[in-house]
């Protein structure tokens, strides 16, 4: 028994040649005209196209119908933080004032473990989701000259794992500076080892971390 032509469903584009004049009219044809119809309905509105046959297309990876915005091939990734860590420089004037790390002597470490969620994505060379961007903020808190930091972010939770590293370079005690290095990430419950190490013997503090998805459709 034929099946329905209510199932029909196709992703499959038709060429130049299928569609010249005396073209063999064949079944794949027919498919891909009404089937891609289908196909990007379901992407654009999320629901059935036809109410009583069901979803016919692939589920997105949060396991739902239609585009999700979380990078090819399901629309470009919405931009917004993952992770966010927040101080403030040392004072004495306002109670419950604390960066994320002090230091001031060379070789001095301090680290940090990032824990957060990442959204669901199909997996693929330089995906958006694949990456985030660790943005670290700090400022020089004594003394003259600059003070510098080497940042390390590690593929996992210890030193042993393979790390990233960008300087972080803080010439002001009244302008925070920045420093952004790009860290790998996978769908779900993510935590990584971020460590800090002083360069100069100039005290520092850090303010601000967060990791970051940057970008629509490929790093």
């Amino acid at each position: 028994m034929p099946r329905p032509i209510t199932r029909i469903v196709s992703s499959s584009p038709v060429t130049y040649l299928q569609l010249r004049t005396h073209a063999p009219a064949v079944a794949s044809i027919a498919e891909s005209l009404a089937g891609r119809v289908r196909y990007l309905y379901e992407l654009a509105a999320g629901v059935p196209a036809i109410a009583d046959d069901g979803v016919v297309t692939p589920l997105n990876p949060q396991g739902r119908v239609g585009v999700d915005r979380s990078g090819p091939p399901w629309g470009d990734a919405l931009q917004h933080p993952i992770w966010i860590w927040e101080g403030t420089p040392a004072s004495t004037s306002i109670y419950g004032e604390k960066p994320i790390a002090s230091l001031s002597t060379s070789g001095s470490k301090a680290s940090v473990r990032a824990r957060m969620i990442v959204r669901p994505f199909q997996l693929a060379p330089l995906a958006p989701y694949s990456l985030g961007q660790l943005t670290v903020r700090g400022i020089r808190t004594a003394g003259a000259g600059t003070a510098t930091a080497t940042i390390r972010t590690y593929a996992g939770t210890v030193a042993e794992d393979p790390a990233r590293t960008a300087t972080l370079t803080m010439a002001s005690s009244t302008v925070l500076s920045s420093a952004t290095v790009l860290i790998p990430l996978v769908p779900g419950y993510v935590e990584r080892l971020i460590e800090i190490e002083a360069t100069a013997s100039v005290a520092f503090a850090v303010t601000h971390m967060s990791i970051s998805q940057i970008v629509r459709r490929s790093h």
